[in-house]
């Protein structure tokens, strides 16, 4: 088990609710990652530029560490414009 799994498991137990990771592209090359509260799970949706490679890792620790601290909805963007990948 990697350590995103354990983090995952980890905050189901202690929530009580599923979490679901998303990997999403959009437009919008400024955003980085959202917390979207369902009925019964959590939805983690982050930016996944390039499939295979693991810049998401801070995006996922950053939104993990919200929903430790009881934060269930919300967006994270970068203060400054990024440029589209390759």
């Amino acid at each position: 088990m990697d350590w995103v799994e354990k983090r995952v498991r980890e905050l189901e137990e202690r929530l009580g609710l599923r979490i679901i990771l998303r990997p999403v592209h959009v437009p919008d090359t400024r955003f980085r990652g959202r917390i979207l509260k369902r009925p019964g799970r959590i939805v983690l949706e982050y930016r996944d530029e390039v499939p295979g490679f693991f810049w998401d890792y801070d995006i996922l620790r950053e939104l993990f560490a919200h929903l430790e601290r009881g934060e269930s909805d919300l967006s994270l963007y970068d203060e400054e414009t990024r440029s589209p990948g390759p």
